[in-house]
């Protein structure tokens, strides 16, 4: 392949070469590619031998072959199309990301056309060329999907595959507290699982008789082991079981890739269904260590199921203290909700309207200028605090007149508001939430940490009953 930026500017060589330091090798992208559900379903409609599908499995394979089609030179042009289109504003990005757009489509009509395997000649069926072509060109487009994720977020790899490394590297907390607390949770989960046991059906029962014989343990014994389970005798009263060494190694495996995975950043970057994509594939990566738990035989399917529910259920325990603790840190921000946006301006239309002149009116520096009790008003300083260009952009969609320091602009979006909510009708005041306080963990407050512990049990008991009524639904 020639050089595609020999006559290209030093700043253009110097971006195209740290897009191709910052991207994955090709051989890793193909990998990707590989382990997506859409070539996955392919590679099963094959050996189905649906008859819609024409190509075989090992001509799906050549899809991915560096040595029938030219991966790398596809790679090597679309980062070269990016550097192309480099731009240092925001409108003219938005112009030139569409201009890249339609080089990378201008590519692909070329990159189809020769990338045949050496099985495909003059006699090979036209609708099985086109199938060959479109499977190509959906893995390209996948491919730039990949790309541009890691240049936009950085080259994290997939969640199953971290989950692997985190099960295969081992964690353990250094802080006897966490311990405890985890020792504690293992304990609720297994008296989640006794309850369940009594609710289930036979096809269940036995697996998880199974699970809570060879996890439970005595309290002499869990001393004798130093086992963390300070906790648990500290609510005894409560009839608590104390696990094993196992059920806690496991649990602490369980907790370790989401002490591990459950944070912001990677909620951004594999997005709001973390949780659950977390708990999917935990599920499949924990059933090694599962099976020291089932004594007896029992089928693959039902060692799944149970395995997966219990899993899950632990998933929704830490999804919702992962949330409670964001909004502890966080607050509540009332003036993003709109029912308190307009209890605000109805409160100041009706201030607003007690402070007019005798006949009812203002004079001009009074309508220009906000009052200190605007001032004191979430929506102002909400308002206040944006940038001049949001605020005129604002002015411009609500018809307003868009000269003024930002102060004036602010003071018209807010009368325009309360004009707006008179004409609609009166608005009801939202009741303010108050924040949530955060409960940190080893806090000399003791009574404090006890109701968190005993908020937690409290939704290990609800979770137990969504588990019972799910599992009544998967029994035949």
């Amino acid at each position: 392949m020639d050089d595609p930026l020999s006559a290209a500017p030093e700043e253009q060589q110097l971006y195209f070469f740290d897009l191709v330091h910052r991207v994955s090798r090709v051989e890793e992208l193909l990998l990707k590619l590989k382990d997506s559900t859409l070539y996955k379903c392919w590679r099963t409609a094959a050996k189905a031998k649906i008859k819609t599908r024409l190509l075989s499995i090992e001509e799906l394979s050549m899809l991915l072959d560096t040595g029938v089609v030219d991966w790398d030179d596809l790679l090597m042009r679309y980062l070269e199309s990016i550097s192309n289109r480099q731009s240092f504003s925001e409108t003219k990005a938005i112009e030139q990301s569409h201009c890249q757009i339609d080089d990378f489509e201008a590519m692909l009509v070329e990159f189809q056309k020769g990338n045949y395997p050496e099985g495909f000649d003059e006699n090979t069926s036209v609708n099985k060329k086109n199938e060959w072509r479109s499977c190509l060109v959906t893995l390209a487009y996948e491919l730039s999907r990949h790309v541009n994720l890691e240049l936009s977020r950085g080259s994290a790899g997939s969640l199953p595959t971290r989950i692997r490394e985190i099960l295969a590297r081992g964690w353990d907390t250094e802080e006897q507290l966490h311990k405890e607390t985890i020792y504690y949770i293992a304990g609720a989960v297994m008296r989640s699982i006794e309850k369940l046991k009594d609710v289930s059906k036979d096809v269940y029962v036995n697996a998880l008789k199974d699970i809570l014989l060879n996890a439970v343990t005595s309290k002499s014994n869990a001393q004798n082991a130093a086992l963390p389970s300070a906790k648990v005798e500290e609510k005894e009263k409560f009839d608590l079981y104390y696990p094993n060494e196992k059920f806690y190694a496991l649990v602490l495996k369980i907790e370790s890739v989401f002490h591990q995975l459950l944070s912001t950043s990677n909620l951004a970057h594999y997005g709001t269904t973390l949780v659950a994509d977390i708990t999917h594939a935990l599920s499949k990566g924990i059933m090694g260590d599962m099976d020291a738990f089932f004594s007896t035989s029992h089928s693959d399917d039902v060692k799944i199921e149970v395995t997966r529910r219990i899993i899950r259920s632990y998933g929704r325990l830490r999804g919702k203290d992962f949330v409670r603790k964001l909004a502890a840190r966080e607050g509540v921000k009332h003036h993003e909700t709109m029912r308190s946006a307009l209890g605000t301006a109805a409160a100041i239309a009706s201030k607003g309207k007690s402070k007019g002149g005798k006949d009812g009116s203002s004079s001009k520096k009074d309508r220009d200028s906000p009052s200190n009790d605007i001032e004191d008003t979430p929506r102002y300083e909400y308002l206040i605090a944006q940038r001049k260009p949001t605020l005129v952009a604002l002015c411009r969609t609500k018809k307003l007149p868009i000269s003024g320091t930002k102060r004036v602009l602010v003071k018209r979006i807010i009368d325009k508001e309360a004009e707006e909510l008179e004409a609609r009708g009166p608005a009801v005041v939202a009741t303010p939430r108050q924040p949530l306080r955060r409960i940190e963990v080893g806090s000399e407050d003791d009574s404090d940490y006890e109701t968190y512990l005993s908020t937690v049990l409290g939704e290990m008991e609800e979770e137990e009953k969504m588990l019972v009524t799910e599992f009544e639904v998967y029994i035949d």
